[in-house]
């Protein structure tokens, strides 16, 4: 089981974040608890697993459906190239 954040915190600011394979959209979810978070950018590999975790009611349940929030910018693609 991954843990729910598993990227460096030293790639947050107050204003705009960085979360490398947050592609469930977990993190981004607590993210947009915070009024100051102006943008957050996902990079995730498999754009499988963004697409249903933007889609599957489960999912989107749990994750407030933050990948759908305008604030969210979702990169497919490999997050060491980012």
């Amino acid at each position: 089981m991954k843990p729910l954040f598993i990227r460096p915190w030293n790639c947050l600011t107050k204003e705009k974040n960085t979360n490398p394979r947050g592609g469930d959209g977990l993190a981004a979810r607590e993210l947009l608890k915070y009024d100051d978070v102006e943008e957050i950018t996902i990079v995730d590999l498999d754009p499988g697993v963004t697409e249903l975790a933007r889609t599957n009611n489960l999912i989107v349940g749990l994750n407030k459906d933050s990948l759908n929030n305008e604030k969210v910018k979702v990169i497919n693609g490999d997050a060491f190239q980012f």
